[in-house]
């Protein structure tokens, strides 16, 4: 009988846990910090000012003749990029004018443009992972319907 009366209150205090507060009630996601934090995150990646960023820079990584900034750590390799030009032109252009892209789509070209370790900066990563990345990246874009 100890382990039913045991076992009912615990049942009780889980309920408990599990139902909003008052001031979750009032608020919202009060008590939800991290799931805010994601969505703000998600909100931004999306966004029209940073996919026109992410655009402006894919497009200036086709350039033929990119000037190279102060800032510039590692160089983008010129020889990976020059047979996908077109390819990174239009995933630019759909870039923009996607209303609704692929969250994943949008992460993953950051990376490309952002991080020194990707196909676009490093010699020693395969060339063929770039056409591989920028085959699903456009696929992401694609799937969406344009503006």
């Amino acid at each position: 009988m100890a382990t039913q009366d045991t076992y009912s209150g615990a049942v009780n205090l889980a309920a408990e846990a599990l139902a909003p507060t008052t001031i979750e009630r009032r608020y919202g996601h009060f008590g939800r910090p991290r799931e805010r934090i994601a969505e703000r995150k998600l909100r931004r990646l999306v966004s029209a000012r940073h996919r026109r960023a992410l655009a402006h820079g894919l497009r200036r990584t086709a350039a033929s003749t990119q000037p190279p900034t102060r800032f510039d750590v590692c160089p983008i390799l010129l020889d990976r990029v020059a047979p996908l030009r077109p390819e990174l032109l239009q995933i630019a252009t759909a870039l923009e004018q996607t209303h609704d892209p692929d969250p994943a789509s949008v992460a993953l070209i950051h990376e490309l443009l952002k991080d020194g370790c990707s196909p676009l900066y490093n010699p020693s990563v395969p060339a063929g992972d770039l056409r591989a990345a920028l085959t699903r990246a456009r696929a992401g874009l694609a799937a969406q319907p344009p503006v």
